[in-house]
């Protein structure tokens, strides 16, 4: 058995370094390339310094640029008279009142709100010129500044800034924030945008009520102009005829000729009788004459309805076509009424409303800028990005030795 003699601690430390480096230096000055370098420690100041940069600005403009605003919160809510099915929470708490709520509209306001118009009309009630004049050496919410020029584009842009609108979904309510650097100011512009939201609510009530009785009521006009129209026509009819119901007519004509009949009838059957029992009887020339008389005059009543020109047969038909085009447009324009009535009724039951929740309130402490919050979430994320840019600096330099081996 052969048994060699195991390395000594040096030995074996010597011989593991040697192993490690696969090329051994030829010269001194291969030797102090590998001798581990010394980290400047201002460059880690530096570096630490230049990292925390934008913590720094944003302490600095925090302490002494940052100009205070005040808020001004009022919540509502935009509700119709219809009531949808499965309602919950809140929403359920104002359908026990007969009102339900309307995504739709809700999110027609809140755009509203949100819109140029909006703006253009508060600048007509309010100076929002004025009232954001007020920043102080604020450079980053001044107006006009390096971020907002001079026009109304830019000026619509700035104005976001200070008006925030929120729905809630759950429980159907709108908060609207307003901040201004005045508290009476917020308390104006909150209360103004509120009044251009109800506003705006009566806009889309009168549109509503518009196009549901547009048609209806359009209808009713075309049946009154028919029942108008057919009116005249009865009118004109009766003044060329002279005669103001040619039914009644013809039911008197009717029993005119009648009675001249039975007249007639009578006459002809006491003539007969005295021709048989007596036919020298002197008056039997008269009832003769008489009978004439009555069969001419049965004929002439007949001929004033069945003549072809001046007939009353022709006269009533043609006035029972002029009566039952009126009654014909009296029915419709009944029937178009009701319409009416319905479309109106809908129409109610569309109505919106807007109720309001919280009103404007006139704030007594700035809530914005949030200082601390605002500086400490800046030094987190800041904190973030170092280590980020840290941990890939590491890697590379890691990747860049392991090829230099």
């Amino acid at each position: 058995m052969r048994i060699e003699a195991l390395p000594s601690r040096e030995q074996a430390g010597f011989l593991r370094l040697l192993r490690q480096w696969p090329l051994a230096p030829r010269n001194q000055r291969n030797l102090r390339e590998y001798r581990p370098q010394r980290t400047s420690r201002w460059r880690a100041y530096a570096f630490l310094f230049i990292g925390l940069l934008p913590t720094w600005l944003t302490g600095v403009y925090l302490a002494a640029f940052a100009t205070d605003r005040y808020v001004s919160v009022t919540s509502f809510v935009v509700r119709t008279a219809s009531k949808p099915a499965g309602p919950t929470g809140f929403g359920a708490l104002l359908q026990m009142v007969g009102f339900s709520r309307s995504d739709d509209d809700v999110f027609s306001v809140q755009d509203f709100l949100r819109s140029r118009e909006a703006v253009d009309r508060l600048g007509k009630q309010l100076p929002l010129h004025e009232i954001f004049s007020h920043s102080g050496r604020d450079f980053v919410m001044a107006f006009p500044s390096l971020r907002y020029g001079d026009t109304n584009e830019e000026f619509y842009e700035y104005v976001q800034n200070f008006v925030d609108v929120v729905y809630n979904s759950t429980t159907d309510i709108t908060t609207l924030t307003v901040q201004a650097f005045r508290p009476q100011d917020a308390y104006r512009m909150a209360s103004a945008m509120l009044a251009l939201a109800e506003g705006k609510v009566n806009d889309l009530n009168a549109r509503i009520r518009d196009d549901a009785v547009r048609v209806a009521n359009g209808e009713v006009q075309r049946s009154e102009a028919r029942l108008s129209d057919a009116m005249v026509k009865v009118t004109a009819f009766r003044n060329r005829e002279m005669m103001i119901d040619p039914n009644r007519n013809s039911i008197i004509l009717s029993e005119l000729i009648g009675h001249l009949g039975e007249d007639l009838a009578q006459t002809q059957s006491l003539a007969r009788e005295k021709a048989s029992g007596s036919p020298e009887d002197p008056g039997l020339p008269a009832l003769r004459q008489k009978a004439a008389a009555l069969q001419s005059q049965i004929q002439a009543e007949r001929g004033k309805i069945a003549d072809d020109s001046t007939g009353l047969a022709d006269k009533l038909s043609a006035y029972e076509r002029l009566t039952m085009e009126r009654d014909f447009a009296q029915a419709a324009l009944t029937r178009s009424l009701d319409a009416l009535d319905l479309a109106r009724a809908e129409a109610r039951r569309q109505q919106l409303f807007l109720e309001r929740i919280v009103s404007p309130q006139l704030p007594d402490y700035p809530l914005r800028p949030a200082s601390l919050a605002t500086f400490f979430t800046v030094l987190a994320l800041n904190f973030i990005a170092l280590m980020v840019v840290w941990l890939l600096r590491t890697g590379v330099q890691e990747h860049v030795q392991y090829n230099e081996q």
